[in-house]
C-alpha cells in the first residue's frame, strides 16, 4: 500500500512541474516586502516537496508565492 501512496505522491509533484512548467517564458509576480516584484520564468525545479522558480534576473522563488503570471 505504501508503494502506491508514494507513487500517487510523486505523481502528484509531476503534475505539478508540469503545470507550472507552463509558466516558462511568461512574466511572474510576486509580492516582497510590499513591493511586487516580477521576472521571467527560465526553469521550474522542485526541492524538498516544494516548486522553485528560477528567474531570468538569477533570482529563485518559490512558486507559491506568485500571485500573478502573464504572458509576454
Amino acid at each position: 500500500i505504501s508503494s502506491m501512496i508514494e507513487q500517487f505522491i510523486k505523481t502528484q509533484h509531476d503534475h505539478a512541474l508540469l503545470r507550472y512548467s507552463e509558466w516558462i517564458g511568461k512574466n511572474v509576480y510576486w509580492q516582497e516586502d510590499e513591493n511586487t516584484k516580477s521576472g521571467i520564468v527560465q526553469s521550474v525545479s522542485q526541492k524538498d516537496q516544494q516548486i522553485f522558480l528560477e528567474l531570468d534576473n538569477g533570482t529563485t522563488i518559490k512558486a507559491s508565492l506568485v500571485v500573478k503570471v502573464e504572458s509576454k
